[in-house]
């Protein structure tokens, strides 16, 4: 078995938020507290990087991959695995234009989201979309590549005549209502009730075999940083914490900016102890499988490996409290 001397650790996007429980968990002493004295983080720049790397044993654990690319490389049999969430999903509502008022009125009209396709915005209305009996390949007009859900930009953008629909934030939709956009369905409340899982960390088998005793250590250290990140009191060390790390700016085109001048949303929602729902998760595997990316036979228990992250959280409150991390 072979040593590691410095843990490797990859996020696929450069966004602050993605970088900040590593960075704390290094602050903070987390790591240290664990064994693990030395670490660095990189920004590989895309999920399907991250997971090469995984693959090739220069990364040794993705800290932010999206589930759906995990699904259709364990489908492939690819020898990586779910060990713990990074976030359960932040809430989203579809709002529209005006004179758009159920999702049959979306025929023919664009809709913008984030990225190149496959993110959690797309993948979500695609499923309200199929709910009501529309085909999302062939009922609307996907406009992709759109930068960060800013409020503003988004209401400007639907006034404009430029977009007829996109997913807000749930606590700024009602900024969009104000100006007589309509809200066609919050997902959270009307698809997910139990939340959807959105960033998972991840490992290879090779290393879930052979270094048992790491992966408990890192993700106590984790654990430790989502508790810490989690706290509204921590605010101020938290920002100082990201401010001595991080590069100028937060690696968000056209972020909202007052979105962290008070505790971020992103940090209160990383899950304490690190478990996902399994239930949103399932869902999100249904939905696979309605699109005809998976295949019927394919189950849960594929990809997910929940020993380690369960006993870390276990062994964390024993130590701390429930939800204590010092």
């Amino acid at each position: 078995m072979e040593k590691i001397e410095k843990l490797v650790l990859a996020v696929g996007h450069p966004h602050h938020f993605h970088r900040a429980a590593p960075w704390v968990a290094m602050a903070k002493g987390f790591f240290k507290d664990e064994g693990i004295t030395a670490s660095e983080v990189i920004s590989t720049g895309e999920d399907e990087y991250t997971l090469e790397g995984i693959l090739k044993g220069s990364i040794h654990f993705g800290l932010d991959v999206r589930p759906a690319i995990m699904l259709q490389a364990s489908n492939k049999g690819q020898d990586v695995f779910i060990l713990g969430a990074m976030i359960n999903g932040f809430a989203f509502n579809l709002v529209a234009a005006k004179g758009i008022n159920k999702p049959q009125d979306l025929k023919g009209k664009r809709i913008e989201v984030v990225g190149h396709g496959g993110g959690i915005d797309e993948r979500q209305i695609r499923a309200y979309l199929r709910k009501y009996g529309m085909d999302p390949d062939k009922d609307v007009v996907w406009v992709r590549d759109a930068p960060f859900p800013n409020i503003r930009s988004v209401i400007s953008r639907i006034e404009a005549g430029e977009i007829d629909a996109r997913a807000v934030w749930t606590e700024d939709a009602y900024l969009a209502n104000e100006r007589g956009l309509a809200t066609l369905c919050d997902f959270f409340a009307d698809l997910y009730p139990e939340g959807y899982l959105q960033r998972a960390i991840v490992a290879s088998g090779k290393m879930i075999a052979e270094q048992p005793e790491l992966i408990m250590a890192f993700l106590k250290g984790m654990l430790r940083a989502y508790r810490f990140l989690n706290k509204e009191e921590n605010y101020l060390e938290i920002n100082k914490i990201i401010e001595d790390y991080a590069e100028p700016g937060l690696g968000w085109e056209d972020m909202d900016y007052s979105k962290v001048e008070k505790h971020y949303l992103g940090f209160k929602i990383l899950p304490p102890d690190g478990h996902i729902t399994k239930f949103g998760f399932q869902q999100m595997i249904d939905e696979e499988k309605a699109e005809g990316r998976l295949p019927q036979s394919f189950h849960m228990e594929q990809v997910i490996r929940l020993g380690f992250v369960e006993k870390a959280a276990q062994e964390l409150d024993a130590k701390y409290g429930p939800g204590g991390y010092a």
